[in-house]
């Protein structure tokens, strides 16, 4: 997997590795480890590293220089990106040059994966990952093999951050599972947590779902007042304006999580800015959410309701729309 280090030492190991994959930043993170490995072994760097586009018109011309001797230093590095680009001529020199690797020389291969296979073509993404592993080492990173909240905390924990496991399962339902955009959002989070505090899932409701965060509270709202018209209407509007379905849903259940924590307080008679400090909720939506629960208490499963929406949502076809709005009226009526 990318988590793990390159193998053996910095003198030891293969020659030849590719680094391929749609989990961009664990593919980045790897092709990093690797320069990192071998860059101290490739000095004067102006002689001995170079780096090379797969769909470059000189692209096999890679594979030559991967041929020069180092010029005082141990190995030549030669870096090859974009490989999903790549031309015919350039994979026909790569699989010439995996015959016979030469040992001084580290070929480092990266991209998305390989040009789509057309007609009477042949199917780069089949052979060459084999000649590599029979010279050298594969290295494959998908999304569908990374927990999102767990690449979250670890990106956290590469700034010196601790994300709670709340934070990081209401970050991945706002954001997704784009690697990507999660690694944003941390980095975000860093900017606005004070320096050295852990990050909660009050400051990613408050930092990332700010403006879903704020739509939702008022369907919420409406729902518990039992305001059908406002709750759909609301719905309706952000629907409209193109909001995310998954963004708005996160925060939905990030809301309704909040509601459901604040409702036995209110029953104690607790006054709007404890309830607030106590679900880390800001004081004015705290006094409307007060106000709101003191008339009429939340709908009955509010959350398991919301999550099984949404699962359904995820995992079937259909019109999105028409489930959240069905949602809405269920829990409003």
């Amino acid at each position: 997997m990318a988590d793990r280090p390159p193998k053996g030492s910095a003198d030891e190991g293969p020659t030849v590795v590719l680094v391929h994959g749609d989990a961009t930043p664990l593919v980045e993170a790897e092709v990093a480890r690797w320069i990192a490995r071998w860059e101290p072994l490739a000095q004067p760097a102006s002689f001995n590293r170079s780096v090379w586009g797969a769909g470059d018109e000189r692209s096999v011309d890679a594979l030559a220089d991967a041929r020069t001797p180092p010029m005082m230093a141990a190995v030549r590095l030669v870096v090859v990106r974009d490989l999903h680009d790549g031309t015919n001529g350039f994979f026909e020199a790569l699989e010439a040059y995996l015959e016979s690797p030469v040992l001084d020389t580290r070929l480092l291969l990266t991209g998305h994966g390989f040009p789509r296979v057309v007609k009477g073509g042949r199917n780069w993404a089949s052979r060459i990952p084999r000649r590599v592993a029979s010279a050298g080492e594969v290295v494959r990173c998908r999304v569908r093999d990374v927990s999102p909240r767990r690449f979250a905390q670890d990106h956290a924990r590469s700034l010196d951050r601790v994300l709670e496991p709340e934070a990081a399962a209401l970050l991945e339902a706002l954001v997704g599972d784009d690697l990507a955009k999660l690694a944003r959002e941390v980095e975000k989070l860093d900017l606005a947590v004070e320096p050295g505090a852990r990050i909660d899932a009050a400051a990613v409701g408050e930092a990332v779902a700010s403006t879903a965060g704020e739509d939702a509270f008022v369907v919420l709202r409406a729902i518990v007042a039992r305001d059908t018209a406002e709750a759909l209407g609301r719905v309706s509007r952000l629907m409209d304006e193109g909001e995310s379905v998954d963004r708005f849903m996160g925060a939905l259940l990030w809301k309704a999580r909040q509601i459901v924590q604040a409702t036995p307080l209110v029953r104690r008679g607790m006054d709007p800015r404890g309830v607030g400090q106590a679900i880390g909720m800001r004081p004015g939506d705290a006094a409307a959410l007060v106000r709101a629960l003191s008339e009429q208490p939340p709908p009955p499963r509010l959350v398991p309701r919301i999550v099984e929406t949404w699962t359904q949502l995820r995992s079937a076809r259909g019109d999105a729309r028409r489930r959240v709005e069905a949602l809405v009226l269920a829990l409003a009526s």
